[in-house]
């Protein structure tokens, strides 16, 4: 269970999650939407990895995150 988080370096509260970059997580979203990668809608909430993603998963969406991070 993971979460990226735009805007901060970290986020330890409600008043950190409240200034986050919500606009460009739209971006994110929707370019990771794109490459058949479904993650969760708001920054706030943490992406799950189970036994069902294979190590090939993994590495396609790491590959596509950061394809997505360099747009």
């Amino acid at each position: 269970m993971f979460t990226l988080f735009f805007g901060r370096k970290k986020v330890k509260n409600a008043e950190d999650a409240a200034t986050l970059d919500f606009e460009m997580f739209a971006r994110f979203f929707r370019k990771m939407f794109q490459e058949g990668i479904y993650i969760p809608p708001v920054q706030q909430e943490a992406w799950f990895i189970s036994m069902a993603h294979t190590d090939e998963h993994l590495k396609q969406t790491a590959e596509k995150v950061i394809l997505a991070l360099s747009r």
